[in-house]
């Protein structure tokens, strides 16, 4: 099954205050075609700014998050797909071309979720939600029918779906943790800079 990547665009942005994807689709979308795979954005009917190669669609499940974002995506690609947030400003084709290097090597896995490295001033292990990026992960049909069970019960999280499925975790370098500095408030975009 061909790998597509989807950026989820259907957020509300009420801590940024405006669009977070008017602002920052653009740019991931160029490094996500520079990838050479086939491009979905998921949340939005169109964008104005994007080429006619990128294809758009309306969440099939409005405001249920990720968790819906993820569903959607498994639905229209009918493939593997590379979650991605779509207010990662940093981020470029050699972090996502790293995570579809790790995808190539995991086997018998649903989902591949990037981790961030713990550090000594990070109690947590590797396996605790705040160290995994599901927005930066890789999800197999294969966990389509578990996401569509937690949506159901109401469960929404993605680390839900995460621990709910056959996954593992692939660390981040160093050199691309900061590729994933996602921007939630103006505030995050100004210490991005």
């Amino acid at each position: 099954m061909q790998l597509s990547i989807a950026i989820l665009a259907g957020g509300k942005s009420q801590r940024f205050g405006q669009d977070k994807a008017a602002l920052f689709l653009p740019g991931i979308v160029t490094e996500c075609l520079a990838t050479g795979l086939p491009l979905v954005v998921i949340g939005r009917s169109s964008h104005p700014e994007l080429p006619a190669s990128v294809r758009c669609f309306p969440d099939a499940l409005p405001n249920q998050g990720p968790l819906g974002g993820i569903i959607t995506a498994l639905q229209v690609t009918q493939g593997p797909v590379l979650a991605l947030a779509c207010d990662l400003p940093e981020l470029r084709r050699e972090a996502i071309l790293w995570l579809i290097q790790s995808w190539e090597q995991a086997e018998n896995i649903e989902i591949l979720v990037a981790a961030h490295p713990q550090t000594n001033n990070t109690p947590q292990t590797n396996n605790t939600p705040s160290s995994l990026e599901p927005l930066f992960a890789i999800y197999s049909p294969a966990c389509l029918p578990t996401a569509q069970q937690l949506l159901l019960a109401g469960r929404r999280s993605l680390h839900g779906l995460v621990q709910h499925s056959r996954w593992k975790e692939a660390l981040l370098p160093p050199e691309l943790a900061a590729q994933l500095h996602n921007v939630n408030t103006p505030d995050d975009l100004q210490r991005g800079r």
